[in-house]
């Protein structure tokens, strides 16, 4: 949630209501082998190890805000924590993660490329390469880096229906139809 107030500018908040702790106190967690937070002179902290602080930090990057207020929520208590935007601890994995977005779900989100029924797949799941005659949007050849980020996340031939993304951050300009689950043409505006 994106909230935002006059005196702590721009920030999110990220609630979490962790099954495992539904019926216990909060600061049991501190306790667990793999715990999410740690007790610091009794007050409790989101641990900087764990998953949740990877995921609010890269929420706080995405919505370029500086801070998440991380909330800890059970049925006996919660426990609000402000989480500021640490970009020397973040930096470094922002490549990965621009690249998962890329390759994985952005192909996923679009065409089902990951989740679809196996005869029913794109050549991306099946091995295919793209070749060598990949062409940009403007029907210029691209750079070697370019063929494998702008011609369909199935990296197949350029062939057959194809629809352009318009998208101005799109890795990917061209997509075949059937990558990303289209029949027919969709309908101008």
């Amino acid at each position: 949630m994106l909230v935002k107030c006059s005196c702590c500018g721009e920030g999110i908040v990220e609630v979490k209501c962790p099954w495992s702790a539904r019926e216990r106190y909060l600061a049991d967690l501190a306790n667990e082998t793999n715990s999410r937070v740690v007790e610091n002179g009794g007050i409790l902290e989101l641990k900087s190890s764990h998953r949740y602080f990877y995921q609010v930090q890269m929420e706080v990057f995405v919505w370029q805000v500086d801070y998440c207020d991380f909330v800890l929520w059970n049925h006996k208590e919660i426990h609000v924590q402000r989480v500021a935007a640490d970009k020397q601890f973040l930096l470094p994995l922002v490549p990965a993660a621009e690249r998962f977005f890329r390759k994985v779900f952005l192909p996923e989100l679009v065409g089902q490329v990951f989740t679809r029924r196996n005869e029913n797949r794109s050549p991306a799941v099946n091995g295919c390469v793209s070749p060598d005659g990949a062409r940009s949007k403007l029907g210029a050849r691209p750079t070697q880096v370019e063929k494998l980020d702008q011609y369909c996340s199935c990296k197949g031939p350029e062939q057959g229906k194809t629809i352009a993304c318009d998208g101005p951050r799109s890795p990917i300009i061209w997509y075949h139809f059937q990558c990303v689950g289209l029949k027919r043409e969709p309908k101008a505006k």
